[in-house]
């Protein structure tokens, strides 16, 4: 009877399946400065509206209010991937998945847009709140100012400080799902694509992917428009992942 017991235990860690690694090559190797959240290699100004000091500001500035820290300084003892949605009209958020060992967990979150339109008064102008970090209190604060009409002059409405998240939720995730992933990420060449590409015009969703590993840091930026097949194909199935 014991041995049956054995046997059939032999044959259930036999039939699980295994995690897939992510591939190493094209990693840049990590900078060492937790206060950077990316390489000074990555950004290379190949898109013109924003130069590539400006974008991984505004990159990490986001990151930073979504509560994240930077995969790119030092290897965290686990490998992680993470996009990071930026819409033109909407909540910035994004998507961990992080890997260490066996266990395998999806953490989403969102936060408040940098400045939207909460409403319009005909007489004196339009209401907008915008989100602003306070060093000195070291918090996040959602303020709300109008707009003088045919001025360019602002009244601040109200200051209150906030939790700048609007979201989080998280959830496991079994090995098949894991390896889909990184299947799509290794036989896609993703760590051999452009960091960023050329592109015009200012709206558009933009999507921030980083792949963080034992052999180093990989990112790509895109806008909507600049996603090929291949592309879609991982963006989408990271997405679904939440669903």
């Amino acid at each position: 009877m014991k041995f049956k017991f054995f046997y059939i235990a032999l044959v259930l860690v036999g039939c699980s399946e295994s995690t897939r690694s992510l591939k190493q090559d094209f990693l840049v190797p990590f900078h060492g400065d937790k206060e950077f959240f990316f390489p000074t290699n990555i950004f290379q100004n190949a898109d013109k509206t924003l130069n590539k000091n400006s974008r991984a500001e505004y990159y990490s500035n986001v990151l930073r209010r979504l509560k994240e820290e930077p995969l790119s300084d030092r290897f965290r003892d686990m490998e992680v991937i993470r996009l990071t949605v930026l819409k033109s009209f909407g909540n910035p958020s994004t998507i961990v998945i992080q890997r260490q060992g066996s266990k395998i967990l999806l953490v989403e979150k969102e936060t408040y847009p940098d400045k939207r339109v909460v409403s319009v008064d005909t007489t004196i102008g339009p209401i907008y709140e915008c989100i602003e970090f306070d060093s000195i209190k070291h918090a996040y604060e959602l303020v709300k100012r109008i707009h003088i009409l045919k001025s360019d002059l602002t009244r601040e409405i109200e200051r209150l400080s906030i939790d700048p998240l609007t979201k989080r939720r998280e959830m496991k995730l079994d090995s098949e799902k894991w390896n889909n992933l990184v299947g799509l990420l290794n036989e896609n060449s993703f760590m051999g694509r452009p960091n960023e590409m050329e592109a015009t015009g200012f709206d558009g969703t933009r999507f921030l992917l980083e792949i963080h590993s034992k052999g180093g840091y990989y990112a790509i930026d895109r806008r909507d428009h600049q996603r090929d097949e291949d592309l879609s194909k991982i963006f989408n199935y990271i997405l679904s992942l939440t669903k």
